[in-house]
C-alpha cells in the first residue's frame, strides 16, 4: 500500500500539470516561463481538491453528529463531540479556500491577493527565473495552507499525537507567508534593515 501512494501522486501530478518538452536548446528562463504559465492550473486543482475535501469533512461530521444525537437519546455515552465540530468548521473553511486566503493576506499585509500582482517597480522581480520561482513558492504556500487545515482536523481525533494542532497552525501561517513571498521578503528586509 505504501509503495502505491507515490505512484498515485506522480500520476496525478502528470495529469494535472501537462508539460511540453522542446528539444531545441532549453534554458532556465524558458523553463521558468513555462512553469509560471502552468502553475495557475495547479492552484485551481488545489482549490478543487480543497472543495471536495471540505464537503467530505462537512458531510462526515454531520453524519457523526447525527449518530451522536441518536446515541444520546438512547443512553448516555462518552463520545467526544470536538472531532465532528472541528471537522465541520475546517470543512467550511476549505469550501471557502480562495476567500479565506484572500482574507488572511489582507489581515497580514493590508492588501488583497489581487494587489500582489502589482509589485513595486523599485524591486527587481521582473526576471523570468525569479517570476517562476515566486509562482512555485506560491503553489507550495497553497499546499501548505490546505495541509495545515487537514492537520487541524487530525488533531481533534481521539489519540492524536501531541503538537498536531501547532503543526497545523504553523502550516497555515507558513502557507500564507509563502503565498505572498514577495511581501514576506519585503517585511523581513524592512524589519532587519537589509
Amino acid at each position: 500500500m505504501s509503495n502505491l501512494k507515490p505512484k498515485i501522486y506522480l500520476s496525478v501530478l502528470f495529469v494535472v500539470m501537462p508539460v511540453v518538452v522542446y528539444a531545441a536548446s532549453p534554458n532556465i528562463g524558458e523553463m521558468m516561463v513555462n512553469l509560471k504559465r502552468d502553475l495557475p492550473n495547479l492552484v485551481k486543482f488545489i482549490a478543487a481538491v480543497s472543495y471536495l475535501a471540505g464537503f467530505w469533512f462537512i458531510f462526515s461530521s454531520l453524519h457523526e453528529l447525527r449518530i451522536y444525537g441518536q446515541a444520546r437519546t438512547m443512553m448516555p455515552t462518552n463520545i467526544n463531540l470536538s472531532g465532528p465540530l472541528v471537522r465541520l468548521i475546517v470543512g467550511t473553511l476549505m469550501v471557502f479556500l480562495p476567500s479565506l486566503i484572500d482574507t488572511s493576506i489582507y489581515t497580514i499585509w493590508n492588501y488583497s491577493s489581487q494587489d500582489m500582482l502589482l509589485y513595486p517597480e523599485s524591486h527587481d522581480w521582473g526576471s523570468e527565473v525569479t517570476d517562476g520561482v515566486i509562482a512555485l513558492i506560491r503553489v507550495i504556500g497553497y499546499i501548505a495552507f490546505v495541509r495545515g487545515l487537514i492537520l487541524i482536523t487530525r488533531s481533534a481525533r481521539q489519540g492524536a499525537p501531541h503538537g498536531m494542532m501547532s503543526k497545523g497552525l504553523t502550516h497555515i501561517v507558513g502557507g500564507i507567508l509563502a503565498v505572498n513571498a514577495v511581501g514576506t521578503v519585503n517585511a523581513i528586509k524592512g524589519t532587519f534593515g537589509l
